[in-house]
């Protein structure tokens, strides 16, 4: 019968691993960029063998801890 849900067998996912490529256009960024951040573990990322995966809910995570909101009218530092 067709099930109309995402398949979150496993581990609760409902998306995809972004490969670094992904991971790239996802947060508009450059893949060398990406891989830096890696290379720093500044991004969180999984190694499955030796390909890096990205999950989205993490990225989108990471993206809300790095976010810059407005100045409220103060100079730049």
């Amino acid at each position: 019968m067709g099930n109309s849900q995402p398949d979150t067998v496993g581990h609760g996912r409902a998306r995809d691993l972004l490969d670094t490529p992904g991971c790239a256009k996802y947060i508009g960024s450059s893949v060398r960029h990406v891989r830096r951040m890696v290379a720093e573990r500044t991004i969180p990322h999984y190694k499955v063998g030796h390909f890096v995966r990205f999950d989205p809910d993490e990225i989108d995570e990471w993206l809300q801890r790095h976010r810059r909101g407005p100045n409220d009218g103060r100079p730049a530092a």
